[in-house]
């Protein structure tokens, strides 16, 4: 069974500018599995609008073959406000990280649906080093540009604004923890081996750091600010904060709750 990630980027107007602008053209592409070009209405093509940048990024790659291929991206459009891609059997953001290197005031928003490892949205605007992973990543944003530590989506069940606080009632799933001695790890206390616990969370976060899309409600994690987690029907005290980020991210996928 294939495997497939498909990627949304969203800007409003991204179809007519970079087809004005010489990303996005008609054209073939050689299929090894059919053993002829497959045409194509619309490629990112990197190497045809900035052969420099083209260069610079092929040298990332191990093989020239390896950097055309990852260069030159059939991609599909919902509107004219929404360049999507799919990858079988891996994972791809090189479209989206192009256009954050060249674009690098521009406000992007992506959606990245892993078939195998689940769903994440965030803004972002240019990119920066991640000194931690010794790697160049996106900066990560809010809504509004500015700069944040982390983003979380959730799916919201009710939300309200209590003063200078927004109180969001979302959903959290947790699986049942091993009752062996063992040390149990992180990745124990979310094993699908049983019936999992659907149950309600209330986030407490500031105002600033909160927007609604859509049918999502994102919460931004900056310096200085900070979200509570309550649930009255599930201990969560031994929990630390990115377990409970997990459940709540495994909640999206579930049917929701009253």
């Amino acid at each position: 069974m294939s495997c497939i990630s498909t990627y949304v980027l969203e800007k409003k107007g991204i179809k007519k500018v970079l087809e004005k602008e010489g990303w996005i053209h008609a054209g073939d592409l050689w299929s090894d599995r059919r053993k002829e070009n497959v045409h194509f209405d619309h490629l990112f093509d990197v190497k045809a609008k900035d052969a420099v940048l083209y260069d610079r990024l092929a040298a990332c790659f191990s093989n020239p073959e390896r950097a055309e291929a990852m260069m030159n991206w059939p991609v599909w459009f919902k509107g004219d406000d929404a360049m999507c891609w799919d990858v079988n059997y891996g994972f791809s953001d090189t479209p989206a990280f192009v256009l954050a290197i060249s674009y690098p005031d521009e406000l992007f928003h992506l959606t990245e649906y892993m078939e195998c490892s689940g769903m994440d949205r965030f803004y972002f605007r240019g990119t920066r080093f991640d000194t931690d992973r010794k790697e160049v990543v996106f900066l990560e944003t809010d809504h509004r540009g500015n700069p944040v530590n982390h983003t979380l989506p959730v799916l919201p069940l009710s939300f309200e604004e209590k003063g200078s606080e927004v109180w969001v009632t979302t959903q959290a799933v947790f699986y049942p923890e091993s009752t062996e001695e063992e040390e149990v790890s992180e990745e124990d206390v979310f094993k699908p081996s049983v019936e999992p616990r659907v149950v309600k969370m209330i986030l407490r976060a500031n105002k600033e750091d909160f927007c609604k899309k859509g049918e999502e409600i994102y919460l931004f994690e900056r310096e200085g600010s900070h979200i509570m987690y309550e649930c009255e029907e599930h201990d969560i005290k031994g929990l630390d904060e990115r377990q409970i980020v997990r459940a709540i991210e495994e909640g999206r996928d579930f049917p929701k709750i009253k």
